[in-house]
């Protein structure tokens, strides 16, 4: 019996191991190395991987006991990069899997791994490679060079990621100014002057740099003219005018009332997508980071009247959360179109479709001017391709929902 015989390079277990292997008897490879426990696994590894002809029956026989790290070992020691990198991540080792897809030439699955992994800095430049600017600016934000991930938000006409990383400047850094008149220009026109004149006025407060731009100043000026507060923009102006002179400069003032204003205002806008956003059961145990990612990937769509945003029995578009105008939801029947419910702002649909290839079960149409947040299911996959720990809630979350909803449909 193969489990009988001794073995003069090393222990028991990897002499039956490479007997057996030799043999061509990988299942029964596979008992032996099971029961062999920890302690042999390495040894077995590296008397598989130096013997090249055992190579690829060792890493069928890891394979068939469950050891995708090894598995994936072996196959790098045979230079065969996808099979070792698909391993490295059934291993949960995507570090790995995106050194072993990079040296294998897909870039794309290397970038998504490097990215899951935390490898900001190697995911970047392939991202950029790829032309994928959306996750490149996240990546850049992610390792600290905010103003370089500000400008390809900007490129992208993505205000709230552009928004993000300009909060995200350093008063340090040499361009600290620039993107505070950036973000402040940003907010003006996105219709939030009084978020806008607290960026100004709280940077000019805090820096230097910033009390001695000219055109902060102006801007600050002009901000307050425009909301009827012509003592607070002379105050700025005289402020600034004596700043010239002196090398003391002083320290601006920020009205009370501003900041309560606003607060208000920040939470009344229409970036309050992200509090709905936030509230779908889906997403509900999602981090912080995780959920501002998201947010960020988001595209805003525009619906008018009557406008059909999803058919029934086509293949789903994706997540729509809806921030203003109503939409009513049709079952498609034998006997034509029924109107089952009808949804507002804060509402969601489609959220299946993000998770699974099946085909559509209703019809939404706008009944009034809608605006809604929307990501696609590719997208969405790509989100959770970067974040193991956020798909791990997102399917559990998933599933429960689902076993909530044939409860309800099981107890009508």
């Amino acid at each position: 019996m193969i489990e009988q015989a001794a073995d003069e390079e090393g222990s028991w277990v990897v002499g039956t191991i490479k007997r057996a292997l030799e043999a061509e008897m990988i299942e029964h490879a596979a008992q032996v190395y099971e029961e062999s426990g920890v302690p042999a696994a390495d040894e077995v590894l590296a008397a598989l991987k130096a013997v090249p002809a055992l190579r690829e029956p060792g890493a069928k026989m890891f394979l068939h006991a469950r050891d995708f790290g090894r598995a994936a070992r072996l196959y790098e020691a045979l230079n065969l990069w996808a099979k070792a990198a698909a391993q490295y991540e059934e291993a949960s080792e995507p570090g790995e899997a995106g050194r072993c897809w990079h040296k294998g030439g897909d870039l794309a699955k290397a970038a998504a791994d490097y990215d899951a992994a935390g490898l900001y800095q190697a995911a970047v430049p392939l991202y950029q490679k790829l032309g994928d600017h959306a996750a490149a600016a996240r990546g850049l934000l992610k390792v600290g060079r905010a103003v370089d991930a500000a400008r390809l938000y900007q490129k992208l006409n993505n205000v709230r990621g552009e928004v993000d990383a300009l909060r995200a400047v350093k008063p340090s850094e040499p361009e600290y100014c620039d993107s505070v008149k950036r973000l402040v220009e940003v907010l003006a026109t996105r219709g939030r002057p009084i978020e806008a004149t607290q960026v100004a006025s709280d940077a000019m407060r805090d820096n230097a740099a910033a009390r001695a731009d000219s055109a902060l100043n102006k801007m600050l000026m002009d901000l307050y003219l425009k909301q009827g507060k012509k003592d607070l923009a002379e105050r700025v102006r005289a402020r600034f005018a004596g700043e010239q002179e002196s090398p003391e400069p002083a320290e601006p003032e920020t009205p009370g009332e501003v900041d309560a204003a606003a607060t208000t205002q920040i939470t009344s806008s229409a970036h309050a997508g992200y509090a709905f956003l936030k509230a779908i059961p889906l997403f509900s145990k999602l981090s912080l980071d995780d959920m501002k990612d998201l947010h960020r990937l988001m595209s805003e769509e525009k619906f008018d009247i009557g406008e059909v945003i999803i058919e029934n029995a086509v293949d789903g578009r994706g997540l729509f959360v809806v921030v203003e105008g109503k939409v009513d939801i049709y079952a498609i029947s034998p006997t034509g179109p029924k109107r089952v419910n009808t949804l507002g702002a804060g509402a969601f649909f489609g959220e299946i479709s993000l998770l699974g290839k099946s085909k559509t079960s209703a019809r939404v149409a706008a009944i009034q001017p809608v605006e809604a947040l929307h990501i696609a299911p590719a997208e969405f996959e790509k989100f959770l391709s970067a974040r193991p720990n956020a798909a791990l809630r997102v399917y559990r979350l998933f599933a429960e929902n689902l076993a909530e909803r044939v409860r309800a449909l099981s107890t009508r």
